[in-house]
């Protein structure tokens, strides 16, 4: 089975700013297309440091 990634955030209003701010629709726990990780990876990386100052957002393997 090939490994995927799920997003997920502790608070969905974190989420939902998240999907604003980068113009996604993900939901809480979804899944994460092979072809966006990086892109995705280095935006949450991104809104965590520069927007949350935490860890608001994150990918998990599944």
């Amino acid at each position: 089975m090939a490994k995927g990634y799920e997003i997920r955030a502790e608070e969905q209003g974190w989420l939902d700013s998240f999907n604003n701010y980068f113009d996604y629709q993900y939901k809480n726990n979804g899944h994460v297309l092979d072809s966006d990780f990086e892109q995705v990876r280095d935006n949450i990386n991104y809104f965590n440091n520069m927007v949350a100052h935490g860890e608001a957002i994150e990918l998990w393997e599944n």
